[in-house]
C-alpha cells in the first residue's frame, strides 16, 4: 500500500474530494496484506525494543477519555521501555499509543509522502493497540480528518454526524448536547478503512481481542490560514504599519489603505500563492544512507548510485535571464538555465540513475555546473543517494 488511492479503494480521487471530502464517512475495505505492508507485529516490537525514554515524547495511553504521554511507570531504571508494564497497561483497559510512527518506520514513506502531495498538508500516523472492551478516548471529534485502519483484530465504532459545521476546536462527548442516532455503527475488521471528516462525532470501543489500528490525520488548510497568512504578508505594507492616531474621528484613510492593500493582494490567486509559499519552506525528509553518504564529494568518476528527490513535490520555481532558481525549505538554489531540464528530472520524486544525468551534462558541458549542484544540495538534504550498483 503505496498510494492515496490505496487507501479509499473503490473510489476515484476525484469522486472523494467531490462527495465524501469534509462531507460525510467513507469505508473502505484495503485487504489484510496491503495494510501489514505498513505495520506488522514484528515492526511493531522492533520498534519497542529501540525505544527509549529519551525518544519516547510520543508514547502514551489512554482510558475513559483520559491520556497521558511519557508516563514515568513505562520505562526502566536503564531508559528502557516496559514491555511488561505496557502489556497490563492494555490488559487492565488502557489504549497505548505511539504518535507519528511515520516518522519512525520508513515502510510508511511512499504512503505519507504521496497524502502529503494530495493533500497540500502535512500528514500524521498514529498506532493504538488495545484489548478490553473500555472505551480509550470516549465520544469526540477531531480537529483534522481521519483515516483510520484496522490492522489487527477488531473494533466497534458509532459516528453520529456534526453537531455544527467546519469546526476547529476539538470537543469532548459532555458537550455533546443533541441527541440524535448514530448515521453509522458496525465492527471495522482487519484491512478496513474509516474516513471521518474534522468535526464528525465518534466513538470507539474495543472487543476483548488484542486490536492494532493506525490513524492517518489530514491537517487541511482553510480559509482562516489563507487570511492569517495574508496578515502575516500585510506587514511589509508602509500604510498598514502605521499607526492609527487615538483621536482619529476619520478613519476613512485606513479603510482605503487596508481596501486597496486587500484588492491588490487578491488580484493574483491566493490560494495557489499560499500552498506554494507552504511548499517553499516545507523541510526535506531527511533518510540514512551509509554507506553511501560518506563519499560526501560529487566528480565526474563517483560510483553510479540512485538519486532520490526529497524535497515538496512541484518546488515553487522561476527563471530570470539566464538563471533558475528553486526555493525549498524556505533556502533559494540558483543555477544556470541550460541544466534546468536535468535538475527537473531529479526534482521528479522517482529514482534517476547519477551516471546518466552526468553523461547527459557532460554532452552539453556542463557537468561541473551539475556537480557543484548536486552537492549542495545533498548537503541540505534536498537529494539523498540510495544505492551503489
Amino acid at each position: 500500500m503505496h498510494k492515496f488511492v490505496d487507501i479509499i479503494k473503490g473510489t476515484s480521487k476525484e469522486e472523494f474530494f467531490e462527495k465524501y471530502y469534509g462531507q460525510r464517512l467513507l469505508r473502505s475495505h484495503l485487504g489484510i496484506e496491503s495494510v501489514l505492508t505498513l505495520i506488522d507485529w514484528d515492526k511493531f516490537n522492533s520498534l519497542l525494543d529501540i525505544t527509549t525514554v529519551h525518544n519516547g515524547k510520543n508514547i502514551g495511553y489512554s482510558k475513559s477519555g483520559e491520556a497521558e504521554f511519557n508516563p514515568s511507570s513505562i520505562w526502566l531504571q536503564n531508559g528502557k521501555l516496559s514491555s511488561q508494564e505496557v502489556s497490563n497497561l492494555i490488559s487492565t483497559g488502557h489504549t497505548f499509543i505511539i504518535n507519528s510512527i511515520h516518522t519512525r518506520l520508513n515502510s510508511f514513506d511512499s504512503l505519507a509522502n504521496d497524502m502529503q502531495s494530495v493533500f497540500r498538508e502535512d500528514v500524521n500516523f498514529n498506532i493504538y493497540l488495545s484489548q478490553k472492551p473500555e472505551v480509550g478516548f470516549g465520544l469526540h471529534w477531531d480537529d483534522h480528518d481521519v483515516f483510520a485502519i484496522q490492522v489487527y483484530g477488531r473494533k466497534y465504532w458509532k459516528v453520529f454526524g456534526f453537531s455544527e459545521p467546519h469546526p476547529l476546536e476539538r470537543k469532548k462527548g459532555k458537550q455533546f448536547k443533541e441527541h440524535i442516532e448514530p448515521i453509522w455503527e458496525g465492527y471495522l475488521e482487519q484491512g478496513d478503512c474509516l474516513y471521518l471528516p474534522r468535526g464528525m462525532w465518534h466513538s470507539v470501543v474495543s472487543t476483548g481481542i488484542p486490536s492494532m489500528h493506525i490513524t492517518c490525520g489530514v491537517n487541511g488548510f482553510t480559509s482562516i490560514d489563507i487570511l492569517n497568512w495574508m496578515v502575516a504578508h500585510a506587514k511589509d505594507c508602509d500604510l498598514l504599519r502605521k499607526g492609527i492616531a487615538p483621536n482619529c474621528l476619520d478613519f476613512k484613510d485606513t479603510s482605503d489603505a487596508i481596501q486597496d492593500w486587500v484588492s491588490d493582494f487578491l488580484k493574483d490567486n491566493p490560494v495557489e500563492r499560499y500552498w506554494d509559499d507552504k511548499q517553499a519552506h516545507r523541510s526535506p525528509r531527511s533518510i540514512a544512507n551509509f554507506p553511501s553518504s560518506l563519499n560526501v564529494t560529487w566528480t565526474s568518476n563517483s560510483d553510479a548510485c540512485k538519486i532520490r528527490y526529497m524535497g515538496p513535490e512541484n518546488p515553487l520555481t522561476w527563471n530570470s535571464d539566464n538563471s533558475t532558481f528553486v526555493v525549498i525549505n524556505g533556502k533559494e538554489y540558483k543555477f544556470d538555465l541550460d541544466i534546468k531540464p536535468l535538475v527537473d528530472l531529479i526534482f521528479e520524486n522517482i529514482e534517476h540513475d547519477s551516471k546518466q544525468i552526468l553523461n547527459k551534462a557532460d554532452d552539453i558541458g556542463a557537468s561541473d555546473k551539475l556537480l557543484e549542484l548536486l552537492k549542495t544540495l545533498e548537503y541540505d538534504g534536498v537529494i539523498s543517494r540510495v544505492n551503489y550498483e
